[in-house]
């Protein structure tokens, strides 16, 4: 399925990548904390480094599944902080239920978000990617997504 969705992705656990990718992670939920009080603490451990080619269709609709079935009950699931490089996506995602009607965002380079509390559980989809919208900075076709995660 990766390679027919033009995709691929690692896990890399945090305290083995540059600390100026924990010093990001920080200041986006920091960010976003100050701005939600349902937001519980960050407690990121790992780093999923996601790579979408120009012409991937993305990501299906899941839920994550590392997070406890307690937590989400309670509303109290880890967050999620993501960071796109490179080319815009459409995120969609649904309230709760994958019943729920789709809704969606375009993030673009450089865009941080973050998910965690009550919309922890929330199902969500990469849609679209948009090719040659990333920055003339950056020289490597398609979009690279960092998702700093509790575990992997």
């Amino acid at each position: 399925n990766v390679e027919q969705e033009r995709r691929g992705s690692f896990v890399r656990l945090l305290s083995d990548c540059s600390p100026k990718l924990a010093d990001l992670c920080r200041v986006c939920f920091h960010e976003a904390a100050s701005l939600s009080a349902s937001l519980p603490a960050m407690d990121a451990k790992a780093c999923v480094f996601n790579y979408y080619a120009e012409d991937s269709p993305g990501l299906r609709w899941h839920r994550d599944i590392d997070e406890t079935h307690e937590n989400l009950q309670e509303g109290h699931g880890r967050p999620v902080v993501s960071v796109s490089l490179g080319d815009d996506c459409d995120f969609a995602y649904r309230a709760a239920h994958f019943s729920d009607p789709p809704q969606k965002i375009r993030l673009r380079s450089g865009d941080a978000l973050v998910f965690g509390g009550p919309s922890r559980g929330m199902p969500h989809a990469v849609t679209r990617i948009f090719p040659g919208t990333r920055p003339k900075e950056v020289r490597m076709p398609g979009r690279i997504n960092l998702t700093f995660r509790h575990h992997s």
